[in-house]
């Protein structure tokens, strides 16, 4: 069972903004939620409807899951001390 992965257009910018060495974790790391979409390293925001953040080094994926049609949206690719501002 293997997920969709989509990658909102604000995600794939944030993605390109990186330095070379944490865009290539993070494309690891997007890589593998679509066998897992719930790592050990993710955690479910509180406060915000069915959003969850993956943490990559000094970086955070923030992505929702939706089972029924077995996708994974990518919302957002952000510093940590940037990730959770206006959520």
């Amino acid at each position: 069972m293997t997920y969709q992965i989509k990658v909102a257009e604000t995600a794939k910018r944030e993605l390109r903004r990186l330095p070379t060495e944490a865009q290539r974790r993070v494309r690891s790391a997007i890589g593998s939620l679509a066998a897992e979409p719930r790592p050990g390293g993710s955690k479910k925001l509180k406060g915000v409807t069915d959003v969850y953040s993956l943490r990559v080094g000094a970086y955070r994926v923030l992505y929702g899951i939706d089972d029924s049609k077995q996708c994974i949206s990518i919302y957002a690719i952000k510093h940590r001390r940037e990730a959770y501002k206006r959520l």
